[in-house]
């Protein structure tokens, strides 16, 4: 039985994966998330696309079997969308009598459908919903034939559900822009001027540990540093709040890690879910070292669940320590 109304419908968790993906677009970002929800279909709905772009640039691609789907501010909604002049809970499409439909949230600068300000309305293949300067474009998708089941005697399978994760590459020549709190310009002066004073990668590794723990809350911190871009790296390790040595091996990010590593790609995971941290650890954030289109190296950092999540503001700060860690290895 599902619910059909945002009003009375539970929450669910979802496995949300953002990633910049090259080839899709000639703009370089391309956020595509896969949302899958469990138990099926609502009676009579089909799934939904939502092609969404902001300020006419692809954002996301995004395909939902039920609703509601939330559009807001929030993090917690099911469609970010990161604007002051989005409201927190903005919008939600949902099924109603077997048709999906967009409802605004009695927010603060209206949902538009097709350019006309809304309150409730059904939704058609096709249309475009805009919400600020993001337009959400309105496709359903034909349901795919049930799969024979497989029966299995005595057989046990644990599934573990990935976290969420916002991807930045490197190397990527369009992307969302950089935007740092003011209060980061006097963290960087600071960590420049300790990092700059550094003369072997052992020291300069110290150095990272600490300005990760101060300037970013850091639970666990974790760094490794190598002259050349290929091979293991020459100096590694972590260091957790309470001065524990840290291997990369006691880290649950360490796929992450690999990927930022391999891939050149910094790494948001703005929620952990408490079955992969214990209830420990509320979000991580990576960065590689970057030497031209070589990596050099990454950057860990992980916060508990005493402190807020990381955001994009951390992620692109991070980026920046990175950045200048690889000219000053370039140098020792």
């Amino acid at each position: 039985m599902f619910a059909t109304t945002p009003d009375i419908a539970r929450p669910v968790r979802q496995n949300r994966n953002f990633d910049e993906t090259n080839g899709l677009t000639p703009h370089g970002l391309w956020h595509i998330i896969e949302v899958e929800r469990s138990g099926g279909l609502f009676s009579g709905g089909l799934p939904v696309q939502l092609s969404v772009k902001k300020s006419g640039l692809p954002f996301a691609q995004l395909h939902f079997k039920t609703g509601p789907v939330y559009l807001g501010r929030h993090m917690h909604s099911q469609v970010v969308l990161p604007t002051a002049a989005v409201s927190r809970r903005h919008a939600v499409i949902y099924v109603s009598h077997e048709n999906w439909v967009v409802e605004d949230l009695d927010s603060a600068n209206k949902t538009f459908l097709n350019d006309n300000a809304i309150h409730k309305a059904e939704l058609n293949d096709g249309d475009v919903v805009r919400i600020a300067d993001f337009s959400i474009e309105v496709s359903f998708q034909e349901v795919a034939p049930p799969q024979p089941s497989v029966e299995m005697d005595d057989t046990l399978v644990t599934v573990r559900h990935e976290p969420p994760t916002v991807a930045r590459h490197c190397t990527a020549k369009e992307g969302p822009h950089i935007d740092l709190p003011a209060k980061r310009i006097r963290d960087f002066s600071k960590a420049t001027r300790l990092l700059c004073r550094t003369a072997s990668l052992k020291q300069l590794h110290t150095e990272l540990l600490d300005v990760l723990h101060s300037q970013f809350a850091a639970r666990n911190a974790w760094a490794a540093l190598r002259k050349t871009p290929e091979g293991p790296m020459d100096c590694q390790g972590g260091r957790g709040m309470t001065s524990k040595i840290i291997k990369r091996s006691d880290l649950i990010m360490q796929q992450n890690i690999a990927e930022a590593i391999d891939k050149h790609k910094c790494v948001l995971v703005p929620r952990i879910p408490r079955e992969i941290s214990h209830g420990v650890i509320r979000s991580a954030i990576i960065a590689p070292i970057m030497r031209d289109k070589d990596c050099c190296g990454a950057l860990y950092a992980d916060n508990s669940r005493d402190h807020e999540h990381y955001t994009m503001a951390d992620l692109d700060y991070l980026l920046l320590i990175a950045i200048h860690t690889a000219a000053i290895m370039e140098k020792l």
